[in-house]
């Protein structure tokens, strides 16, 4: 289901999540936000995938286990019906197997159904920005992913001092902007930094780039 047209500057922003009554609340809710636009909602995963190829949303908010679909496979499909959208997980079945799932798959936002409103704008204003965010239900899942050191397969060794210090800022969820900021650096330096990273992990996506700083140790006192 479509809702209203805002000023074309919002965030255009769906959900898809087999609760009628929740996709209703939340649309409310992401409507009185600033900057965002609650832009429809859909019940099934089938109406979710023609939705977003239809009005192409900026933000999904999506709950990954839905009737007669994988979440992952769901997920796929969605990608390529709005290529350039970020995603919001938003589930009350989170379980660490499922965060690695999602993480791998570039979802930059995780959040559970126990979370309060201000989580969910955090996690919005985080995933605009091409941040991460990880919720107060997932957080510790995120530290107990990173428990098995022996899994980690990347050469930690070939990593500069100042490309761990860009790599644990992005796991903070830090901007470009912010890193620059507090490196005292140009945003094009930490893009360089960031780009060399990701040939050096063969990672290729923040939220891989996050999750495996916590492999690797660098995110102690962000979780």
């Amino acid at each position: 289901m479509e809702t209203s047209s805002t000023p074309s500057s919002a965030q255009r922003v769906v959900v898809i999540d087999d609760h009628i009554a929740l996709n209703e609340m939340l649309v409310q809710v992401i409507g009185l936000q600033s900057g965002y636009e609650a832009a429809g909602w859909a019940a099934t995963a089938a109406e979710g995938v023609e939705l977003c190829r239809r009005i192409v949303p900026d933000i999904i908010v999506l709950d990954m286990v839905m009737p007669n679909v994988t979440g992952i496979s769901l997920l796929q499909e969605l990608k390529q019906a709005a290529p350039k959208a970020r995603f919001i997980v938003f589930s009350g079945n989170l379980t660490p197997r499922m965060v690695k799932a999602v993480l791998g798959a570039g979802v930059q936002g995780v959040v559970g159904k126990g979370a309060s409103i201000d989580e969910l704008r955090e996690a919005l204003d985080a995933v605009r920005d091409d941040r991460v965010y990880f919720g107060s239900q997932v957080r510790d899942m995120v530290k107990d992913l990173v428990t098995q050191p022996d899994k980690v397969t990347h050469d930690q060794a070939a990593l500069t001092p100042r490309e761990r210090t860009i790599l644990q800022c992005i796991a903070q969820g830090m901007s470009s902007r912010e890193m620059a900021d507090k490196l005292g650096v140009s945003v094009n330096t930490i893009v360089n930094h960031r780009s060399n990273l990701m040939k050096k992990t063969g990672l290729h996506r923040v939220a891989q780039l996050s999750l495996y700083a916590a492999q690797i140790g660098l995110v102690e006192e962000t979780f």
